[in-house]
């Protein structure tokens, strides 16, 4: 896996978010990343050094080494239950 360096879209925030998890686990081998969700339901990554300005209530956070799937994954459910619906144009 590369390095991060530009966003990425990682999935829908509405779909299956173990994927998402693992996948984000495996991006911090190489670097911190923080995620958020676009207007779209779209869960979006990048460096965390290299990201946009972004309302706050749309960042889920921003992950390191040592972070595990189990968590990462329950932080998803969570933002997709309790805000997404606020930064979401459905």
């Amino acid at each position: 896996m590369g390095r991060l360096i530009e966003e990425r879209r990682l999935g829908s925030l509405l779909g299956a978010l173990e994927p998402i998890a693992t996948y984000i686990v495996a991006a911090l081998v190489t670097r911190d990343v923080t995620i958020w969700v676009n207007s779209k339901a779209e869960l979006v990554c990048s460096g965390a050094g290299n990201v946009p300005e972004l309302p706050a209530e749309s960042v889920l956070g921003t992950y390191g080494l040592g972070a595990n799937v189990g968590d990462i994954h329950a932080d998803l459910l969570a933002f997709r239950n309790e805000r997404a619906s606020h930064v979401m144009n459905l």
